[in-house]
């Protein structure tokens, strides 16, 4: 089969495998081994409130339910970490905090045992602002999104535990 053939099936198999919860889209995925769900949810682009390149995204891993910030190559410290805050509303900020990055160090993972509580306030509000700092460097990216139909999506992760 040629690759644009592969492509446009692929292309045909996520379009048939997403929905659009208000501004937020539910993909889901299935790990090809061992069949466990893979499956996230994402703002669409046009939630963004900046063109920062840093997007979130709620996902079923292998420990469970898990936030990822994804962004730009960040070096981060000696133990691999970047600082990351968030903010739903006027709430009170969560963080700074250091989340650990991935293999590539273009994403950064939400310590596991502060899900529950991010997912609550996400869950509640209209608004997220996030801020990640590179410490090596000081980069710094800021993003905000709405959170407009978050609570429908989330709720279609087989991970997601009310």
């Amino acid at each position: 089969m040629s690759s644009l053939i592969r492509g446009m099936v692929a292309v045909a198999v996520i379009t048939l495998s997403s929905a659009a919860y208000g501004g937020w889209e539910y993909n889901h995925s299935k790990d090809p081994f061992d069949d466990t769900d893979r499956s996230a949810i994402t703002p669409s682009w046009d939630m963004y409130g900046r063109e920062d390149l840093l997007v979130i995204v709620v996902s079923c891993q292998f420990d469970g339910l898990n936030i990822l910030l994804s962004h730009t190559y960040m070096a981060g410290d000696l133990d691999e970490e970047v600082r990351v805050e968030m903010r739903v509303d006027q709430s009170q900020a969560y963080g700074p905090k250091n989340w650990s990055l991935t293999l590539d160090n273009e994403g950064s993972y939400m310590p596991i045992s502060d899900v529950p509580i991010m997912i609550a306030q996400l869950k509640a509000g209209n608004r997220l602002i996030m801020r990640v700092v590179d410490p090596v460097d000081g980069e710094t990216l800021n993003q905000s999104v709405s959170l407009v139909g978050f609570g429908a999506a989330v709720k279609k992760l087989s991970c997601y535990k009310a």
